[in-house]
């Protein structure tokens, strides 16, 4: 892949530098109606064009948990313009590929196809989010759908762990999802899938969310900016004023009309809480253990985070038939295999705006070796805040960079980057800043880091599998023996009753 050499300059520790590194302009442009315009030629005979939104699970109401994972799936459905058939047989005529995903902080909705198709693919992308199908037949097909999707996730132990965490460390050791959106499952709950999402809530949450000052529209691959800032111009309407929560970490920018309630007044209060505890969901005769260690740790945001992604990266990962990791093998896969032969594990980071999620995740076939593997991960954390050698943390630094780049390798990954950094950051970073950043963490700084994580008394473990061998890890904090509820149609439906 040939693209453009532009000179960037490296701020070294000893000097300052400048040197020639091989990347891309980012050209970004916003429109009056807000839309921010984003494109990065890199001089190929394809494109990929997308939407990234400020918009996902985390700006839902209660009530409305899970409603913008249906959405995303609604809008492959087709528009007023364009039938799902139709929108089906241009795809597979033009070899054009669609997809989508939700978090819970953003949705993306994204098109590849061929550089000449540049105009047709942003006028289909605005259409079928502005003007979308919402009859009463595909919302009834998309509640079927969403259901199995929901049945397949709690067949996955680390999904499901995931959830519980979210749910109970977010939302309130009582389960009822109280204290902040972040607890909310990105599907719903079986009663939100099944009644609470309606046609009304669809179209409210859309016409206060997917405003064009949230939204950057991403072009990458064959793209001229100025076309694509036109069509941009051309397609996508002026949406009037903007009435949402904003974000967490930028300035909220609403604009009210005269006399109208806010109702998103605080919606992200001054902090998001964590509630330490241990959840422990037992199923007898399960021949596995699944545990996840989890600490709050910074966000996107925070200068720390490069940090914490070097720490997972000392930590490690182990699957069987993998030989370690790809790039690295951390010391702590040693002392894990000498625990459990059979056993896996890997780090992990969630991250959002303002905050985030650090820990590692195992699955024990030793079924009373879960304690060990925890206390084990603690002395690893330990030595690594206090015996990291310059190798070790040179290889992760190099294993991190690697990562990152790898990433990034393709129209479709390049988009997506540049939309979640416009949306989380305001501004595009390049491979050579990041790269610049991961080299000059030092030593004291991961000390720093992992002292933090020791030192809290904020934390969490939560447990799936046979329990029978497994008394309580963290018994200091609260102790949580029924999560499963958090699953179960009719919990939900009371809390939300009880609610409204």
């Amino acid at each position: 892949m040939i693209r453009r050499v532009k000179q960037f300059p490296i701020r070294r520790r000893f000097a300052q530098a400048k040197q020639l590194v091989n990347y891309c302009d980012t050209k970004v442009t916003t429109l009056p109606n807000g839309l921010r315009v984003a494109t990065e030629d890199m001089g190929l005979p394809t494109t990929c064009v997308g939407l990234w939104i400020d918009c996902g699970t985390r700006y839902e109401k209660l009530e409305e948990m899970g409603t913008a994972h249906f959405f995303e799936h609604l809008v492959f459905k087709g528009s007023e313009k364009m039938s799902q058939h139709e929108l089906s047989e241009y795809a597979e005529a033009t070899g054009t590929l669609l997809n989508a995903y939700t978090s819970r902080e953003h949705t993306s909705y994204y098109f590849q196809g061929r550089r000449d198709n540049t105009e047709k693919l942003v006028e289909i992308l605005a259409d079928v989010i502005q003007k979308p199908d919402l009859s009463r037949s595909a919302i009834a097909i998309e509640r079927r759908v969403i259901s199995a999707e929901y049945d397949d996730i709690l067949a996955n132990y680390e999904e499901v762990l995931f959830d519980y965490i979210h749910a109970f460390c977010f939302g309130g050791v009582d389960g009822h999802f109280t204290d902040s959106s972040l607890s909310y499952n990105i599907l719903g709950t079986r009663f939100h899938i099944s009644n609470a999402i309606t046609k009304d809530v669809i179209q409210n949450f859309i016409k206060t969310h997917y405003h064009p000052s949230r939204m950057v529209l991403v072009g990458t691959g064959g793209v001229n900016h100025e076309q694509v800032v036109d069509f941009a111009g051309k397609y996508f309407d002026d949406w009037g004023s903007y009435i949402g929560p904003g974000t967490p970490t930028f300035e909220r920018q609403a604009n009210l009309p005269a006399g109208r309630t806010d109702h998103y007044a605080n919606f992200w209060g001054v902090d998001t809480p964590f509630h330490s505890c241990e959840i422990r969901h037992h199923k007898p005769g399960s021949d596995t253990l699944v545990g996840c260690v989890t600490y709050p740790i910074c966000g996107w945001s925070h200068s720390d985070c490069l940090t914490m992604n070097l720490i997972a990266k000392l930590i490690g990962v182990f699957m069987h038939g993998s030989g370690g990791f790809q790039f690295f093998t951390s010391p702590f896969v040693k002392k894990m295999q000498n625990i459990d032969p059979s056993s896996t594990f890997k780090a992990y980071m969630s991250l959002y705006n303002d905050k985030g999620l650090f820990g590692f995740i195992f699955t024990a076939f030793e079924l009373d070796k879960a304690s060990t593997m925890v206390e084990a991960f603690h002395e690893e954390l330990q030595r690594i805040a206090t015996n990291l050698s310059d190798e070790e943390l040179s290889n992760a630094k190099r294993s991190l960079f690697t990562d990152i780049c790898l990433g990034i390798d393709g129209t479709q990954p390049v988009a997506d980057e540049i939309g979640r950094h416009l949306l989380v950051y305001n501004r595009r970073i390049h491979y050579p800043e990041t790269e610049y950043l991961i080299e000059n963490i030092t030593r004291e700084d991961v000390k720093r880091c992992v002292t933090q994580i020791i030192d809290s008394e904020e934390k969490c473990i939560a447990l799936l599998g046979n329990l029978d061998h497994t008394p309580p890890i963290f018994p200091d904090v609260p102790q949580i023996n029924d999560p499963e509820k958090v699953h179960e149609e009719a919990f939900c439906k009371n809390i939300i009753t009880a609610r409204n």
